[in-house]
């Protein structure tokens, strides 16, 4: 009897260790992203890059493009592009002198016709050491980068599947300050 009073209270003990530390896990990965995206205390080298990603991701809602263009065309916050006969369509923003990009286009296969995105800015990357990324604090980059691209995704005539897979396809990569063997 006394055995298991003593295994139950290790067990007791051990799993509010074990909940601490997922706690703190969780903590951390939060203040990684909102306070420290840039320089961050998790990855001990930070970003020296980073960039909007997926290069390219497959969507599933159906984007009717020139009626998206027609819609956006008149917002002067806007610059916006169809090409390619209806098929490409590029949609820019400038914030704090920095430009994002959305382009979306339809491609037909053998399966059927299918849309994809790609999310950019001036160089396709966010340089930690540019002029242009001075304009955003060095701490919260992942936030704002992030909260900019929604901006523009809320601005659009999308329904609200459309906007949320678009969201969803929202990915800041942060490429590292320094790699193995490399110190900056």
């Amino acid at each position: 009897m006394q055995g298991n009073h003593k295994n139950m209270k290790l067990l007791k003990i051990t799993s509010a260790g074990v909940l601490f530390i997922v706690l703190f896990g969780i903590i951390a990965f939060c203040i990684d992203y909102y306070y420290y995206s840039w320089t961050s205390f998790v990855q001990p080298f930070g970003c020296r890059y980073k960039k909007i990603g997926p290069n390219k991701a497959k969507l599933y809602e159906i984007y009717d493009l020139n009626e998206i263009y027609y819609a956006i065309k008149a917002d002067s916050n806007y610059e916006v592009n169809l090409l390619l006969e209806g098929k490409y369509l590029k949609l820019t923003r400038v914030f704090n002198e920095i430009i994002y990009q959305i382009e979306i286009s339809n491609y037909t296969t053998s399966n059927g016709t299918h849309t994809e995105v790609i999310f950019s800015n001036n160089s396709n990357r966010f340089d930690l050491e540019s002029n242009l990324i001075k304009l955003l604090p060095k701490t919260t980059a992942n936030y704002y980068i992030s909260q900019n691209i929604n901006t523009m995704i809320e601005g659009f005539a999308f329904s609200e599947n459309q906007k949320k897979e678009l969201k969803q396809n929202v990915v800041i990569i942060c490429e590292p300050t320094a790699t193995l063997g490399t110190w900056r």
